[in-house]
């Protein structure tokens, strides 16, 4: 069921009708990759992960041009898309989310994918909110920002736009 159809329930265009209907991702972040990966796929029955190292510089965090290295992993479980980040160098948006040593995964963000660009950036200000990081992976065709709820909710949100042949991998098993 589409969330967005069902008239009266959330205001078109919140926070809340973005969550209940694109909603396609759990963001967990941690400080050994290698561990993670282990624990989901013992806990969770994850097959296997598309793993890879990046290096992101086409992005702002808190207003300013960041440049981070970080190790990712993507997997679906059914329909929900998800993605473990170790961030190794550089200050980013992951960092402060890692504070419990014990923890083999933490999660960090939830993550909505749109359609149109500008009308979720649009919906966002109306809101009376802003991206705290964003930015383009101009390889993967990705437009992401990620608005700051840690106080108010213990998490961030993510937007996304784009990346289509990335889904279609993950989903299909081929990698």
């Amino acid at each position: 069921m589409n969330i967005n159809n069902m008239a009266g329930v959330l205001i078109p265009g919140s926070l809340a009708d973005y969550v209940g209907a694109d909603l396609i991702q759990l963001g967990f972040v941690t400080k050994d990759l290698e561990q993670a990966m282990q624990f989901l796929k013992k806990s969770y029955g994850v097959k296997k992960f598309l793993t890879k190292e990046s290096r992101v510089t086409d992005a702002t965090y808190e207003g300013k041009p960041v440049n981070f290295s970080i190790k990712a992993a993507h997997a679906y479980i059914g329909n929900l898309f998800l993605e473990v980040i170790q961030p190794v160098s550089g200050e980013n948006p992951y960092d402060k989310y890692l504070t419990d040593t014990e923890r083999k995964v933490t999660l960090h963000h939830l993550c909505m994918k749109v359609a149109d660009w500008e009308k979720t950036i649009a919906d966002i200000q109306k809101a009376g909110f802003e991206f705290s990081f964003e930015g383009h992976n101009p390889k993967g065709g990705i437009r992401f920002g990620y608005i700051d709820m840690t106080k108010e909710m213990g998490l961030m949100l993510e937007f996304i736009n784009g990346g289509d042949s990335l889904f279609d991998k993950l989903k299909s098993g081929t990698y």
